[in-house]
């Protein structure tokens, strides 16, 4: 399996030295006013000669989560702050204040916002296993296709050795792959009960294959030794060699059948008084 948390450190480094704007930092409070624009400047101007606190007016006025603080809101990364603003432009001028400036009274999407800066921006550490972890969450949630695109890329290098030289030696060759074995399983999308379960052996990058119908048909259509393509699952990409298959015993199936016609009344019987 290519487990999309393997993405390498410095892969995420990459990405963050080309997006760098995006991980600036800064430390703020905020006061957000939905009433009006007026309202925001004559609050605005309270602080700055001083006849409140801000963290008073923040109390008393604010619309936002922030309230209860005093409107502090720690430091925030940029993109945290872009949804907030149709022209990032606004958000440009917050980031370029030194510490204890008041922002102009700034109109976002919610109301109109006034910002003290409470830390002046900071470039990202790159070097901060904090940053980096910030920077991997950024990237699964908004960039997750620049992880599939690299894994997949592996994982077809991988699918091309395996084919040539097998499947232990290419698995050998690798950083943090071993090879697992599942058990027996037949085709069971969604993991139907009266049916044997996808066998994964307490292996948690398949916990999904059984509802993924891809899955069930490059494994199946799989010849003995025949090495499988890629198969994206929910978190990573698995790459399979069929080992052995074997027909149900007799039992199975006759205990199926006999069993099926009760489960499906059972089933009825549910419905109808759910319905009820």
């Amino acid at each position: 399996a290519f487990e999309y948390s393997d993405y390498p450190d410095e892969e995420v480094r990459e990405f963050a030295r080309e997006k760098e704007d995006l991980f600036r930092r800064v430390d703020l409070s905020a006061i957000t006013i939905t009433e009006s624009e007026s309202q925001a400047e004559s609050i605005r101007e309270q602080i700055v000669n001083r006849t409140n606190t801000f963290e008073e007016l923040a109390r008393a006025h604010s619309a936002d989560q922030f309230a209860d603080t005093g409107g502090d809101m720690g430091w925030r990364y940029f993109y945290e702050l872009e949804p907030d603003f149709s022209d990032t432009d606004q958000l440009e001028r917050v980031f370029s204040l030194d510490e204890g400036e008041i922002s102009p009274v700034l109109e976002g999407q919610n109301g109109w916002i006034i910002y003290r800066v409470d830390g002046a921006a900071r470039s990202p550490d790159l070097e901060s296993e904090e940053t980096l972890s910030d920077v991997r969450s950024y990237i699964t949630s908004f960039e997750r296709g620049r992880v599939e695109d690299y894994m997949t890329e592996r994982a077809q290098a991988f699918r091309q050795t395996a084919s040539e030289s097998g499947f232990q030696e290419a698995a050998s060759q690798e950083e943090r792959l071993s090879v697992r074995q599942t058990g027996y399983f037949p085709i069971n999308y969604g993991n139907v009960p009266i049916f044997g379960r996808v066998n994964a052996q307490d292996y948690a990058a398949l916990n999904e294959a059984a509802t993924r119908e891809s899955f069930f048909i490059e494994a199946f259509g799989l010849e003995e030794n025949e090495v499988s393509d890629p198969i994206t699952l929910r978190n990573a990409l698995v790459v399979m060699e069929l080992s052995d298959e074997r027909e149900a015993s007799e039992d199975s199936v006759n205990f199926l059948d006999n069993y099926y016609p009760f489960l499906a009344q059972q089933y009825q019987s549910q419905e109808l008084q759910r319905v009820l």
